[in-house]
């Protein structure tokens, strides 16, 4: 993936800005301090049902959240059913987005609309890596000495299982080449 240090610079400026200094980082907290409309598949299902928008259609074409901006508002549209870990990473991948410059003027995204069409593109690596480094900051975490256990990952950083195993897994294959490149020395 292209600059992942211009993408980890803008995860840590995000957390500075809003001046995040304990985890959990809460990211639905963050998105309405940040001015973003919140809306779940259920509100929206009741509001735009009648033209054939249920949390099924939503969940199909866009996967857990998607966001749109309407007249200057960033609206963030998100699965309720998707537990509090998913939700929370979810709603930081959506600020990503709009972070990173996914999202165009009135509901344009740019790049694919399906989930199946982008899940691997480029943008949506770049906003996994936004959100893994936003909700599991590798400094902290490698300061607080709890990046071996995929259950504490877990709960420290409110993120579902399989993205803290990713972070563990992670933390592992650097670990093993800085005793790799120490030992050369």
């Amino acid at each position: 993936m292209k600059n992942q240090d211009k993408i980890k610079k803008k995860a840590y400026q995000l957390l500075i800005k809003q001046k995040c200094s304990s985890f959990p980082i809460r990211s639905l907290q963050m998105a309405a301090d940040l001015h973003y409309h919140l809306e779940t598949y259920t509100e929206a299902e009741k509001q735009y049902g009648d033209g054939g928008v249920t949390r099924r259609w939503m969940y199909h074409c866009f996967g857990n959240a998607f966001v749109v901006n309407i007249c200057g508002i960033y609206n963030i549209f998100y699965n309720d059913y998707a537990g509090l870990f998913n939700v929370n990473w979810t709603i930081m991948h959506e600020i990503a987005h709009i972070r990173l410059g996914h999202v165009k003027w009135d509901g344009q995204f740019i790049g694919e609309s399906y989930v199946d069409k982008f899940k691997y593109s480029e943008k949506e690596q770049a906003a996994e890596y936004f959100t893994s480094i936003a909700l599991c900051p590798d400094t902290v975490l490698d300061a607080m000495h709890r990046i071996d256990n995929v259950e504490h990952t877990a709960l420290i950083c409110y993120v579902p299982r399989d993205k803290a195993k990713q972070k563990v897994d992670y933390f592992a294959d650097t670990a093993e080449t800085r005793m790799m490149f120490s030992s050369k020395n």
